[in-house]
C-alpha cells in the first residue's frame, strides 16, 4: 500500500552520513535482519539489527579507524543455512 511500517536509526540519532543496507537470516531464524553500514566520513561501522523489536544485535567495526564507508552484503557463503554479513571498503 505504500504505507510507512516501521522508522528507526540504525545509528545514533546525531549521525547523519549516508548508511548502506543489505537484509539476510543472520540470526537462523527463518526471518531477515538488517545489516546496516555507514557511509564515508566516519570510521566504518555496521549494526545487524531485528526490524521486529529494532534491537541491535550485533556490531562490528571492521577496519579500525578506517572513514571510506563500508559496502555490504549477505549470503550464505559457509553452507549452514545462516547468512554471513560481507563487508567491502
Amino acid at each position: 500500500t505504500g504505507a510507512e511500517v516501521a522508522s528507526f536509526y540504525a545509528f545514533d540519532p546525531t549521525y547523519t552520513g549516508g548508511v548502506r543496507v543489505a537484509a539476510g537470516n543472520f540470526a537462523g531464524d527463518a526471518r531477515a535482519e538488517i545489516a546496516a553500514g555507514t557511509g564515508a566520513g566516519v570510521a566504518g561501522r555496521v549494526n545487524v539489527i531485528d526490524p521486529r523489536s529494532l534491537a541491535v544485535l550485533n556490531t562490528l567495526q571492521p577496519f579500525g579507524g578506517f572513514a571510506g564507508g563500508v559496502n555490504l552484503a549477505a549470503g550464505d557463503v559457509t553452507g549452514d543455512g545462516i547468512a554471513e554479513v560481507i563487508v567491502g571498503a
